[in-house]
């Protein structure tokens, strides 16, 4: 028992921290839209999509814009508000939702890719979140009590 619960500690270890980003959000914004594909968590995070890094140019616009994470009617408000405003936050002379709409990426110039389907709401590399150090918390207590 003893070795079994080192090795289940030692695995959620290396693994790192569930992602925080809002899983629905790229499917609403396609929705929402009317996009052809999903956009990437890219669009708005940068270095793994945790809660906290949103670091794009288009993330901080949502964000200068009362987005709220896992509040979907935050989201299409904040949307709705940056088409109105034609916010363009990388400068270029395209309004971000003309960008997506075009299926370009609104952090880049005009002749930027498309985004494409990207996003990752698994496991990322920056750490151990909340629930691996719960896990991890349990798994020494019942190491302990096996001893």
């Amino acid at each position: 028992m003893r070795l079994l619960t080192i090795a289940a500690c030692a695995v959620v270890l290396s693994f790192g921290s569930l992602a925080w980003a809002t899983p629905s959000f790229p499917s609403v914004i396609q929705s929402y839209l009317g996009l052809s594909d999903t956009p990437a968590c890219l669009l708005c995070h940068v270095g793994g999509e945790q809660r906290g890094t949103v670091t794009t140019p288009f993330g901080h616009s949502m964000l200068d814009r009362a987005l709220v994470a896992h509040d979907e009617a935050s989201l299409k408000r904040a949307l709705d508000q940056m088409q109105a405003e034609r916010v363009d936050s990388n400068g270029d002379g395209l309004a971000d939702i003309d960008a997506l709409r075009a299926g370009k990426d609104p952090n880049a110039g005009q002749d930027a890719p498309q985004y494409g389907i990207q996003c990752n709401f698994g496991l990322s590399p920056q750490g151990l979140g909340p629930g691996g150090l719960a896990l991890a918390a349990l798994l020494a207590w019942l190491w302990r009590r096996s001893s």
